[in-house]
């Protein structure tokens, strides 16, 4: 299983065509991460992290970070956007064990 790992963003970021300004964070792949890492772009995961398991940590990753609509007010994906790209419900406790950094 390929895990996605926050990284916070050192300098203005494209990702998945989504823009990203220093000091939020964007979910990655490793294989994603490493030329980001290298240029400078993002900054190296915490080791001591969870990995974001998928499919649900690449669902909590498409979700557009600028939009209010898919975020509660402290900063967690909501949980009805994320039942509609899962094609399933998810409970909170399942999404607070995936979504592990705030945005």
């Amino acid at each position: 299983m390929t895990g996605l790992t926050w990284h916070r963003v050192l300098g203005p970021l494209r990702h998945d065509g989504h823009g990203y300004r220093p000091g939020e964070r964007v979910a990655l792949t490793p294989a994603q991460a490493r030329p980001l890492v290298t240029a400078g772009a993002i900054a190296p995961a915490d080791p001591d992290r969870v990995l974001v398991p998928d499919p649900l940590g690449q669902a909590i990753s498409s979700l557009d970070p600028h939009d209010p609509r898919l975020w509660t007010r402290d900063g967690k994906p909501r949980l009805e956007p994320l039942s509609r790209l899962m094609r399933r419900p998810v409970s909170a406790a399942e999404r607070d064990a995936a979504f592990t950094n705030p945005r």
